[in-house]
């Protein structure tokens, strides 16, 4: 509750001061840092064409822009549909599993969730299975949405494996009226210091 109360002020903080400098507030991000319940999932390393062609920002990831793909998970339906794509090729772990997975993730997404709730579910391809990942900050503005993603490599130092995250993060609908943009990278056009 506090974590909410604080990132609303923030972004009642940034509205206003857009407002004083007599600039258009729509050139302010709307939400910032990451208000959401977000669960950091292993999923394995894949490079085959259903992990990334379903996703929101398709086409994307081979620009100069390092990418990351997006999905959207609005209903029962959605979240059924995703497990029946991916689960041949990543690692959504077992329902049973009490370690968190994909299914411990979402074990809460029923149609009640998902009436006024949403799931954007990132899938981080890692060159190394010691990196960790976890979300910098989740900027809305204007029609676009962007997660961005801090890796933590540690010492520098990694394994020669590949390995790759699942970065699940519970929306509100609400917060995702108007949005027609998604995009999710190590990087921020909003934000310089990442």
């Amino acid at each position: 509750m506090k974590k909410h109360i604080t990132v609303l002020l923030i972004a009642t903080l940034l509205l206003i001061l857009g407002g004083c400098a007599g600039d258009d507030s729509s050139e302010y991000p709307l939400i910032s840092l990451n208000p959401y319940e977000t669960y950091i999932c292993y999923a394995g390393y894949n490079e085959e064409a259903p992990v990334w062609k379903n996703a929101l920002n398709a086409g994307t990831f081979f620009t100069s822009t390092p990418l990351y793909p997006i999905y959207k998970i609005e209903s029962t339906d959605d979240l059924a549909a995703f497990r029946e794509t991916m689960e041949p090729y990543l690692h959504l772990g077992s329902p049973a599993q009490s370690s968190p997975n994909f299914y411990h993730a979402t074990r809460d997404c029923n149609d009640a969730y998902f009436a006024d709730n949403a799931l954007l579910v990132v899938y981080v391809c890692a060159p190394s299975g010691s990196y960790c990942y976890d979300v910098a900050s989740v900027f809305i503005q204007n029609s676009s949405l962007e997660v961005s993603i801090n890796k933590n490599s540690g010492d520098g130092v990694g394994t020669d494996d590949m390995s790759g995250w699942f970065i699940i993060l519970k929306v509100p609908k609400i917060d995702l009226v108007g949005v027609t943009t998604y995009n999710a990278g190590t990087w921020s056009k909003f934000n310089s210091n990442n």
